[in-house]
């Protein structure tokens, strides 16, 4: 495939991505503001989030290759536990350390952890 059709393709998913995501973090919403549980609204921005993350990763990645334990360890791992300690914690009822909300303010963890995975999977290193 055409390297300028390979990123025109990628382009056409991520419009659709981003229009399905926000149907689904719609409709999640609504669902939180008409039941009052609002499990369902933390997850959707959680989950929309890190999939977008794997999608953007896309874009870098040439074919399989071997794991990379170190960006696994370090970056995924952490990156993960904070982007879903979160909903974990809501839907636990367990305490919620002040500065974990403010880590989670900004939605960017979530993109970090599915980029991070699939570049450790997936990316050709030299």
């Amino acid at each position: 495939m055409n390297v300028w059709a390979r990123y025109l393709v990628w382009l056409i998913g991520l419009f659709l991505l981003l229009f399905a995501i926000y149907h689904f973090e719609r409709i999640a919403h609504l669902n939180a503001a008409a039941t009052f549980r609002v499990m369902p609204e933390f997850w959707a921005e959680t989950l929309a989030s890190f999939v977008l993350g794997v999608y953007l990763s896309l874009l870098f990645i040439k074919g399989p290759s071997r794991p990379n334990v170190p960006l696994l360890v370090c970056v995924f791992l952490p990156s993960t536990i904070l982007c879903f300690i979160i909903p974990i914690t809501v839907g636990t009822a367990l305490p919620i350390p002040l500065w974990m909300t403010t880590l989670d303010a900004h939605g960017f963890e979530p993109v970090v952890s599915g980029f991070s995975l699939m570049i450790a999977l997936f990316h050709n290193r030299r």
